[in-house]
């Protein structure tokens, strides 16, 4: 997959650098530029290609939403993932129904930044691998929504950016493996491995079957949905 092509669109220079960092950190994305408002990202999405917006709402010329309508008026192929102060449940929502890909509130954490990016990296793979959808599954997978989206409640004793690494690892896998298989690729203690994979089960992303591994108790092997 190529890199995805990123433009920072904000205000703030210092938080527009900040983000431009945290995008930089992660594998797979390439920034093109930053636009300080409105009109500046809708003439730099006119002179280059543009995969992904990092988009504040409040862009002293207009605002981000009307960004959004424009953009989907002119059925423009370009994501955009919200970061904003504006937690009005009225903002969040319209934002969403104009198809963002997720809203982020300032100030965002690098793992909750992360989280985002990463799901999107596996939503835009998928999209250019997959051409005829085999089953219910593959759309679900290809529906953009955050891995925040889905799992929405997590326990106490869990971490997000931990569950990534799990839903990462079924993603690029049809197989199905023991805990201590999954334990030993993704380099957790197999009893943090177990924690993860119960979670999974019981949220219905994971289906569990048995295997006999001629010493007694069959082993349980765990496979993607």
């Amino acid at each position: 997959m190529d890199p995805i092509r990123t433009l920072v669109v904000d205000d703030d220079a210092t938080l527009a650098t900040i983000h431009r960092h945290l995008l930089e950190s992660l594998e797979g994305f390439v920034w093109i530029g930053w636009a300080s408002n409105g009109m500046d990202l809708l003439s730099i999405i006119e002179d280059q290609p543009v995969d992904l917006l990092l988009m504040d709402l409040r862009l002293g010329d207009m605002h981000g939403l009307d960004v959004l309508r424009l953009l989907r008026k002119d059925s423009r192929a370009v994501d955009a993932v919200c970061i904003s102060v504006d937690h009005t449940t009225e903002t969040i929502t319209e934002a969403l129904r104009l198809g963002a890909f997720d809203y982020l509130l300032k100030p965002v954490s690098y793992e909750r930044f992360q989280e985002t990016l990463r799901a999107y990296r596996n939503y835009r793979r998928l999209a250019d691998e997959v051409d005829d959808v085999p089953d219910q599954a593959t759309i679900d997978a290809l529906r953009p929504l955050s891995a925040a989206s889905s799992l929405v409640f997590l326990p106490k004793n869990l971490q997000r950016a931990t569950l990534e690494l799990f839903l990462d690892f079924f993603r690029s896998h049809t197989e199905a493996f023991s805990a201590q298989e999954v334990a030993t690729h993704l380099r957790l203690a197999r009893t943090t491995a177990s924690r993860y994979l119960d979670f999974l089960l019981s949220s219905g992303y994971l289906e569990v079957s048995s295997c006999s591994s001629g010493l007694g108790r069959p082993s349980l092997r765990f496979s993607r949905k």
